[in-house]
């Protein structure tokens, strides 16, 4: 009797398994997924859902059913992960195998941090139009019709619903200025070029405390899209009868909190310039 119990359970669990999933089931099963994406990385839940749809045939195509492949990612040279084979523009080419299906979304927001797709970064989170385009300039699929096509999936299903607003307009803008207030350094001015796709942070400033003046470069690491972590050089001019400069350098980490179009920026430091004496400092600015 529990043979049989289980050979019916295996049996309907095999035949639900096996049926085709609706384009309207997959938009429900996987948007939750695909608006994380979207915060995590500011790709348009749209164009990610879209993508899905199109390249995984709502889910039910062999690769997405073998491989829980939903975006046809091929392997490439450096992919390390598990393969699977399959008949594309070639006879048996290369994709990735993923062991669930938020894998292969997350690997989709990866794929896409690419610099040839670094352009597409720069459109509003609601262009869908713009993005679908821009995958097809930067090589994503060589179907002339890719654009289209993801456009009228988009607009068929209403998907742009999903695209609001949220780090996308500040990981997207890269160049930023104000005035910044810290100690000891009381005023500064500082610039600020961040190229969150290249994972970079590049600063300009000059600050002034009541005995001298510093203009400092920072190069930086950026760990996540809010977090920076790097060095700074530059000269320190002291304001007394004979005005004397000195090198100096020094570690710094940088906080960017988000403000409507504009960028608050917390970077605490730690100078020297002799590597004898050690100075910390902090400043904070409204950058825009």
């Amino acid at each position: 009797m529990a043979n049989r119990l289980i050979f019916i359970l295996f049996f309907w669990t095999s035949l639900l398994a096996a049926q085709d999933i609706s384009r309207a089931e997959y938009i429900s099963k996987y948007k939750d997924l695909a608006v994380a994406e979207m915060h995590q990385y500011g790709i348009p839940a749209s164009i990610t859902l879209a993508q899905g749809i199109l390249e995984s045939g709502n889910g039910n195509s062999e690769l997405a059913r073998k491989a829980k492949n939903h975006f046809g990612i091929k392997c490439h040279s450096s992919w390390k992960g598990k393969k699977v084979y399959h008949d594309d523009d070639e006879a048996q080419e290369c994709f990735r195998k993923y062991p669930t299906v938020a894998a292969s979304f997350r690997d989709h927001s990866v794929f896409l941090q690419k610099s040839r797709y670094a352009n597409l970064f720069e459109l509003a989170i609601t262009d869908y139009k713009g993005w679908a385009k821009g995958l097809k300039k930067a090589g994503y699929a060589t179907n002339p019709k890719y654009p289209e096509l993801l456009i009228k999936i988009i607009e068929d299903n209403q998907l742009q619903r999903y695209d609001k607003p949220t780090d996308a307009p500040f990981m997207a803008k890269r160049w930023f200025n104000g005035i910044t207030y810290g100690y000891p350094y009381l005023l500064g001015q500082k610039g600020l070029y961040k190229n969150e796709h290249k994972g970079f942070l590049l600063t300009a400033s000059t600050e002034a405390s009541l005995e001298d003046i510093h203009a400092l470069i920072g190069a930086n690491k950026l760990l996540h899209h809010k977090i920076g972590i790097g060095v700074l050089a530059g000269v320190s001019f002291d304001k007394e009868e004979a005005i004397t400069y000195q090198a100096k350098c020094g570690l710094a980490v940088q906080f960017l909190l988000t403000h409507k179009e504009k960028m608050w920026l917390i970077q605490p430091s730690i100078m020297t310039a002799d590597f004898r004496e050690f100075v910390p400092a902090i400043s904070v600015g409204l950058l825009k």
